[in-house]
């Protein structure tokens, strides 16, 4: 069995810090996904102390290329153009993105031991619809998730929605599940802030 450790939107290595003072790295694998230039800077300076994959890629449903808008004030950003909130509309660039769900299929088994981080802006939506509908979220056995639904509100990106795939992820992960402000949120805050 191969323990995994996966942080979406690993942003400057936060999550992975954390990560490490919860489980034991020897014993994990670990991947970080981000296109945010800014992040990609200093994940690589945290790859000098720690050992992981960086994969310099927004995830996404498709192997694509797409716009990356930028944040205000922070080093942020989204995919989703629906992502209003704190965000600098005119300020975008073009990065590539990766199906991972298609991904997890290929590198992963039900053999392994995996823990998921999300946290890429809006991006959740489309993207755990499409591990649902493949069951590749049944590849995941712990999953940290902060969904982004007043950052994101648009004619897609309703409530219900949200709620539909919080119903459909507690029956898949039952306590396994750490929703930022919504589901178990003291075991989220152990490894992130929201």
């Amino acid at each position: 069995m191969r323990k995994v450790f996966i942080d979406c939107g690993a942003n400057d290595g936060d999550d992975i810090r954390n990560f490490l003072k919860i489980y034991e790295k020897k014993e994990y694998d670990i991947f970080a996904f981000e296109c945010h230039d800014e992040c990609i800077s200093a994940l690589r300076s945290l790859k000098k102390k720690i050992d992981f994959t960086l994969i310099e890629k927004a995830i996404s449903t498709r192997d694509d290329v797409t716009t990356f808008y930028m944040g205000k004030s922070t080093k942020s950003g989204s995919i989703m153009k629906e992502k209003k909130k704190l965000m600098q509309k005119d300020k975008t660039y073009t990065v590539e993105s990766i199906d991972f769900s298609n991904w997890l299929s290929a590198n992963f088994s039900k053999d392994d031991y995996i823990i998921l981080n999300f946290d890429i802006e809006g991006a959740e939506y489309d993207i755990l619809e499409k591990m649902i509908e493949q069951d590749t979220i049944s590849l995941i056995d712990e999953f940290y998730l902060e969904f982004h639904l007043y950052q994101c509100k648009s004619d897609t990106i309703t409530a219900e929605r949200q709620a539909r795939l919080l119903s459909k992820l507690k029956e898949i992960f039952d306590d396994k599940l750490y929703v930022c402000k919504i589901y178990q949120h003291e075991k989220f805050l152990k490894m992130n802030t929201c």
